[in-house]
């Protein structure tokens, strides 16, 4: 047991992506039991329009630095990274003027520029971050990350305890941006010089054409992804009433702390799942699937049944009467992560089988419901058919996970 523990203490990359998604969950929990209902549906919106931003341009600049920076930029570190973190600040820069200044126009007209500037500075330092992330990573550098990171979560934490009773709209967003450039400038002033073996002149566009072909397709499943949950908040703005929408968005937050489990088992079992494929037979790798499924299906039930109920008994003593008629929306949410859950298995197998496009049509058809007949259903419904529309459009996209990849292990030949 002692060196089980040692073990995970030792892994910075476990932690730290630990910390990311527990930063995730504490940004929308302060926010939406400090700020008024009207400044957290405000928040909602801001907050939504920059995950956009940033799922784009982290899937241009960041996530391809996994896979191009240990092979084809290897012995061209320095000037491959120079180039992409300028690319970075550019397309960040442009992509959230350009959808901040649209969101102020058609969503939040009484948005004032100043917290425009603040949002858009924000998406910048926090796409330059996970650059920052995914190079430490692709380098396996994880200490000073680990630490880094650690400052991140640590200084907004303190910054929403220290400025409690003057918390707003602005000021949450100053936290939050001041949280990241410290994380960042700590890195950048603890960082050592990387010492290449040989320095080899590159073509910014062969980065680019590179960069583009590996990622177009994530792009847009990402902006698929984001359309179908954080888009469709952005319109039930239009919609829903500020205490409503800021209870669809708490409840759903809640039951979130699942995201960090079924974010460790893919981490874990998509190598394992991997492995498996390449070196055993199409029936193995079934009965590989077939018995993870059966092995992860009653600590997975176990778990959405305990955090559920933590949640909804939990969730007056957090919030008090704020929210309270509306946290029959955790038991819907409860749900909604169980089948979240239960289509982990055919995820990691479809893409141990490398066969991505079906991510790609799972998000689409998810976004296509929420934002064709959730919205109608949300116009009738209100908050409760805004959950259930949630709800439906994962029970889509699993079911369609499930039936893939059945109709590609039955039609795989070895």
């Amino acid at each position: 047991m002692l060196n089980k523990i040692k073990k995970i203490i030792s892994n910075y990359g476990l932690l730290e992506q630990s910390l990311i998604s527990l930063l995730n969950f504490i940004i929308i929990f302060a926010n939406s039991k400090f700020l008024s209902n009207e400044e957290f549906a405000d928040f909602i919106v801001i907050f939504s329009a920059i995950t956009f931003i940033f799922l784009i341009v982290s899937n241009f600049c960041a996530n391809p630095v996994l896979v191009f920076l240990p092979t084809e930029f290897n012995h061209s570190t320095i000037m491959y990274l120079k180039y992409l973190f300028k690319i970075n600040i550019i397309t960040s820069t442009v992509l959230s003027v350009l959808v901040l200044i649209l969101i102020k126009l058609f969503f939040l007209y009484e948005m004032i520029f100043y917290n425009v500037a603040v949002a858009v500075i924000l998406t910048i330092l926090w796409s330059t971050y996970e650059l920052i992330r995914k190079q430490s990573y692709a380098r396996n550098k994880l200490g000073r990350l680990f630490v880094s990171s650690s400052i991140l979560v640590m200084t907004y934490i303190i910054g929403n305890v220290i400025f409690l009773r003057k918390l707003d709209l602005t000021l949450s967003l100053e936290i939050l941006l001041f949280s990241y450039l410290f994380s960042i400038l700590f890195y950048v002033f603890f960082s050592k010089s990387i010492n290449n073996i040989k320095i080899e002149k590159i073509r910014n566009r062969n980065i680019l054409n590179l960069h583009w072909n590996f990622s177009k397709w994530t792009i847009i499943g990402g902006a698929l992804y984001w359309s179908s949950l954080q888009g469709y908040f952005i319109l039930l703005s239009k919609v829903l009433l500020d205490v409503e929408l800021g209870a669809l968005r708490t409840t759903l937050n809640f039951l979130g702390l699942m995201t960090i489990f079924l974010v460790l088992f893919e981490n874990t079992y998509t190598p394992l799942s991997s492995t498996v494929f390449a070196e055993k037979t199409k029936e193995e790798f079934k009965t590989y699937i077939r018995t993870l499924g059966k092995k992860y299906f009653f600590p997975l039930i176990g778990l959405v049944v305990i955090v559920s109920l933590f949640s909804y008994i939990a969730f007056d003593l957090f919030f008090n009467d704020k929210y309270s008629s509306y946290k029959y929306l955790i038991l819907i949410f409860g749900i909604y992560q169980l089948v979240l859950g239960l289509n982990r298995p055919f995820i990691v197998a479809l893409r141990s089988m490398n066969k991505t496009k079906y991510f790609f049509i799972g998000n689409f058809l998810s976004a296509l419901f929420t934002l064709t007949i959730g919205m109608l259903i949300a116009n009738s419904y209100n908050v409760l058919g805004s959950a259930l529309s949630i709800l439906i459009s994962a029970i889509i996209s699993t079911f369609y996970f499930i039936l893939s990849f059945k109709r590609v292990i039955k039609n795989y030949t070895e």
